[in-house]
C-alpha cells in the first residue's frame, strides 16, 4: 500500500499561482542603476518634447494677443457708441490702451505688438480715424509677433468703417495691409 502524504504532493508539484523564487527580502525596492536609467529616460523624453512645447506656447500667447487686440477695438466701438464720444486706442509694443475700455488696458506678455499707426480714434459711429480725428489714408494693420514663433498673426482694421479681419503676417518693416493674407 502506497502512502501518499499531503506535504510530500506539495512538494513535488507546486502551486503555479505561487513564486517560484521565495526569499524573504530579496525584493524591497529599486535600485540606483534602475532609478537612474528612469531619470535619463525621462530627461531625453523632456529634451525632445521641449521645443515643441515652447513653439505650442508661443503660438498661444500670439493668438490670445490678436484676439485682445481686436477685443479691445470692438469694445471702443461700443463704448464710443454707447456713450455718443469718440474713444482713442494706443497701441504700445506691449500693450493696447484707451480711456473706454471699461475691462482696462490690455497687457501683453512674451509676445510683441507693432501697429502701422500709433493710436486711432473710433468716432460713435464706429468709424475709424487718426489721433487727431482726421480720416486715415490706409487701412491699420497690427502684427503681433513672438521670438519663439514664426507664425505672426495679423489685425487689419479699415478705414473708414473699422471692419476688422484677421490673417498671417509675412513682410517686415513696417506694418501694412498687404502683408496681412
Amino acid at each position: 500500500m502506497l502512502r501518499c502524504n499531503v506535504r510530500d504532493l506539495d512538494k513535488r508539484y507546486p502551486n503555479p499561482s505561487s513564486p517560484v523564487h521565495t526569499t524573504q527580502g530579496a525584493n524591497q525596492g529599486f535600485t540606483l542603476l534602475e532609478l537612474l536609467i528612469v531619470v535619463a529616460i525621462a530627461l531625453i523624453l523632456s529634451a525632445i518634447a521641449a521645443p515643441g512645447l515652447l513653439g505650442w506656447y508661443s503660438r498661444f500667447k500670439t493668438n490670445e494677443a490678436i484676439a485682445d487686440v481686436q477685443g479691445a477695438v470692438q469694445e471702443a466701438k461700443r463704448q464710443a457708441f454707447r456713450s455718443s464720444r469718440n474713444c482713442t486706442l494706443n497701441f504700445a509694443s506691449s500693450q493696447v490702451s484707451g480711456a473706454c475700455l471699461v475691462t482696462g488696458t490690455r497687457r501683453f506678455q512674451n509676445v510683441s505688438l507693432q501697429s502701422s499707426v500709433t493710436s486711432v480714434q473710433v468716432g460713435i459711429k464706429g468709424t475709424i480715424a487718426n489721433a487727431n480725428g482726421q480720416p486715415l489714408t490706409a487701412p491699420v494693420t497690427v502684427v503681433v509677433s513672438s521670438t519663439y514663433s514664426s507664425t505672426r498673426p495679423c489685425l487689419v482694421i479699415s478705414a473708414p468703417l473699422g471692419l476688422i479681419r484677421n490673417g498671417t503676417y509675412n513682410g517686415t518693416g513696417t506694418p501694412s495691409e498687404s502683408n496681412c493674407l
